[in-house]
Parts: structure tokens; C-alpha cells; sequence
């Protein structure tokens, strides 16, 4: 394994852990804590029970799209930059954690409650990275080709 995917799977893992550590901490201590005056509260959202069915679909899906991403990171194509690899460890690492959480605890933990039913967890927000940054960085590639026509 090269020393560049070596790091990326140590900032993969070490992403992992920390919001693993963070829902953990959350259903430990198991109370509201607002974040300043911002109107954010930490704290367990209680959700539904997800059925069996759903949480194979999306345990598989999870799978599917943790292949790609590893092949892609780890494949000798020259033309992968380092910063396209930092975010698919974001995506990765968001994939990963929500998938122990289905497997371990029958559905993902939330707890970034934002009010009007908008509630995160570390996971996503990584997912929100991976998207944002794959676009812009897709973006930045497609524009550069115009300008050297």
C-alpha cells in the first residue's frame, strides 16, 4: 500500500472513530445540551423502527459504494489527486459508521438536533463533505478544460 492510501485509510479510520465516540458519548450522558444561542441541540432523537428489510437495502448499498470508493482511491490512475481521495474518506468513513449503527443498534443514532425535523449525526455530515467537495472539485475539472480549448 502506498504511503499516500495509507494515510487516507488512517484519516478514514480515525473519522470513524470520532463519531462513534461521539454517539456513544450522546446515549451516555443522555440529556439536551444546546450549542450557545444558536437554536442546535445535542441530543438522542428518538426514531421509528426501521424494519429489517430497510436496513439490509441500506447495509448493501453502503457495501457497494465502500467498494467503489476504496477501488477508486487505491487505483494507480495518476490522474486521482490526493484531494479527490480526502473526500472520499469523508463518504467513506460516513458510510462505514451508519452501517455499525445498523448492524450494532438496528438504526443509525442521530443527535444534532437543527428543530423542524432535521437531525444529524457526525456520519452525515461527513456524507455532506464527501458530496460538496466531489462536486466542487468536479466542477473546478470541467471548468479548467474550458479555458484551455
Amino acid at each position: 500500500m502506498k504511503k499516500e492510501n495509507k494515510k487516507i485509510a488512517i484519516l478514514t479510520i480515525f473519522l470513524g472513530i470520532i463519531d462513534q465516540i461521539s454517539k456513544i458519548w450522546i446515549i451516555l450522558i443522555n440529556k439536551e445540551i444546546p450549542i450557545f444561542q444558536t437554536g442546535i441541540v445535542l441530543r438522542i432523537v428518538e426514531k421509528e423502527n426501521i424494519d429489517v428489510t430497510n436496513n439490509i437495502t441500506h447495509i448493501l448499498l453502503a457495501i457497494i459504494a465502500f467498494i467503489i470508493m476504496v477501488r477508486y482511491i487505491t487505483s494507480n490512475n495518476q490522474f486521482i489527486r490526493k484531494e479527490s481521495k480526502i473526500i472520499l474518506s469523508f463518504g467513506i468513513a460516513g458510510i462505514i459508521s451508519n452501517s455499525i449503527d445498523r448492524v450494532i443498534r438496528g438504526n443509525v443514532v442521530t443527535f444534532i438536533d437543527f428543530g423542524k425535523n432535521i437531525t444529524l449525526n457526525l456520519s452525515y455530515i461527513y456524507l455532506i463533505i464527501a458530496w460538496v467537495g466531489f462536486i466542487i472539485i468536479l466542477l473546478k475539472n470541467s471548468t479548467k478544460g474550458v479555458g484551455e480549448k
